[in-house]
């Protein structure tokens, strides 16, 4: 599962950087640009929620698939998926062996 989720960039990993973005903007004082982060902010919460559901639900099917005979539990495998994914590829704790697209990690670029 941990290799489904490193082997590709989502919008999932924008998740800290707009929540700081919100956090930001709620305690900025109101005017016009406050108004629109939070707007723009709030949508792109929305579409990185789609994405880490529509991850869940791929990394549930495959370790479905993968583990015929094994009980799977949906909420907490798409979870595990949703805690690796929004963190930044560096810190991700044990490290990716896959990178993103195919690339040979133990090349440099």
């Amino acid at each position: 599962m941990r290799d489904e989720v490193d082997a590709r960039h989502r919008l999932v990993g924008l998740f800290l950087p707009v929540l700081g973005i919100v956090v930001i903007s709620a305690f900025a004082p109101a005017s016009s640009w406050q108004r629109n982060s939070l707007l723009v902010s709030m949508a792109a919460l929305v579409a990185i929620l789609g994405d880490a559901v529509l991850m869940g639900v791929s990394v549930v099917r495959a370790a479905r698939a993968t583990f015929p005979d094994e009980d799977v539990p949906a909420l907490a495998t798409g979870w595990y998926a949703f805690l690796r994914a929004h963190r930044s590829r560096s810190v991700r704790r044990p490290a990716p062996r896959v990178a993103p697209r195919g690339r040979d990690p133990r090349r440099p670029r």
